[in-house]
């Protein structure tokens, strides 16, 4: 998956409502951001604290994270991913389990184009990831 740059001036009225069909975000701007992209820290200083205080000694058990999806768009479902892989011990993730719940095109909400993105290409980014 390589991001789709955003086309020179913006987006049109008529793109952008297109950008939105079936999601409540602009799906051409989601296209168009890196898959891996720093986050800012979100965590409350005492939650800062207190991870520093488990060290590495301390045993925690392996945890799986499901990922249960519908017709996601698939640089969303795929930023999520690299999200779970690039800030998890690995020591602590077992598995990341993805589950298509029924994606399926639907002319007024998700096109064939962005369902046909969430087959073989997902497939295939995917088993290339860690633990996926």
């Amino acid at each position: 998956f390589e991001p789709t740059p955003m086309p020179p001036g913006g987006l049109d009225a008529r793109q952008k409502t297109e950008a939105h069909r079936g999601q409540c975000f602009n799906a051409v701007v989601s296209d168009s951001l890196p898959l891996d992209r720093p986050q800012p820290e979100s965590r409350s200083p005492q939650c800062i604290r207190r991870h520093g205080s488990y060290g590495v000694k301390r045993s925690l058990p392996q945890a799986s994270v499901v990922i249960v999806f519908h017709n996601e768009i698939a640089s969303t479902l795929l930023r999520s991913i690299h999200s779970v892989l690039n800030h998890s011990p690995p020591r602590l993730l077992l598995e990341v389990v993805l589950v298509d719940d029924a994606s399926a095109p639907d002319p007024t909400r998700f096109s064939e184009e962005r369902w046909g993105r969430l087959q073989r290409p997902l497939e295939d980014h995917v088993q290339r990831l860690p633990k996926v």
